[in-house]
């Protein structure tokens, strides 16, 4: 829509300026050219984000229990390309049934799995048992609404606490890169449907 009302209204006075952080693109048609232009014609595009970006990127770094990180690996299974989501999903159940234990000892595999140990209360003696979770995993979600999608990097995180709980988060690897080249794949489409350059920055 912004591409069509810019084909629809430009002229040679008319100049694009689009940024990066946040991410949008504004059009004024009545720009400063060989004489000086009043500015107060033009249309904005403030790139919305998808909504999978806002709520994977929102979540990253943020520590919790392994009740709720099991609920919300279950609750956006479908964006998790890698291991397949059955597999995630087998974690995120286990995780859920073993949040009465005590995890004592986590260590780094050759396989790219983080093994964690715990002991459980099983009719009044203590078991040990043993519960296996990746390394990292990652997501296929678009960046910008209605834009491609990206495979994204997250890395697993836990810490063991006192009383043995454990407490779970991931990290995104470097995500503002990612959005950036989400913004640059929608610049470089405006400035050929155009066939204008847009300048960065702010007008």
């Amino acid at each position: 829509s912004f591409v069509a009302f810019v084909e629809k209204h430009k002229d040679e006075d008319t100049s694009l300026y689009g940024q990066y952080s946040p991410p949008s693109f504004r059009a004024v048609f009545n720009d400063h050219a060989a004489d000086p232009g009043w500015r107060d014609f033009g249309a904005v595009y403030a790139c919305p984000l998808a909504a999978e970006w806002v709520t994977w990127k929102g979540k990253s770094g943020v520590q919790m229990n392994q009740e709720q990180f099991a609920q919300f690996i279950e609750d956006n299974l479908p964006d998790i390309a890698i291991p397949p989501a059955a597999d995630m999903l087998e974690i995120s159940r286990s995780l859920e049934a073993k949040k009465k234990v005590n995890f004592a000892s986590g260590v780094r595999l050759h396989n790219g799995q983080n093994e964690l140990t715990y002991e459980e209360e099983v009719t009044g003696t203590a078991q040990k048992g043993k519960l296996q979770v990746p390394e990292e995993f990652t997501i296929g979600i678009p960046v910008l609404e209605g834009g491609l999608k990206y495979a994204v990097i997250a890395r697993l995180r836990y810490r063991i606490g006192d009383g043995g709980k454990l407490a779970m988060w991931y990290e995104l690897v470097r995500p503002h890169k990612i959005l950036e080249d989400a913004v640059a794949a929608v610049w470089s489409e405006i400035e050929q449907r155009t066939d204008l350059m847009i300048f960065n920055g702010k007008p």
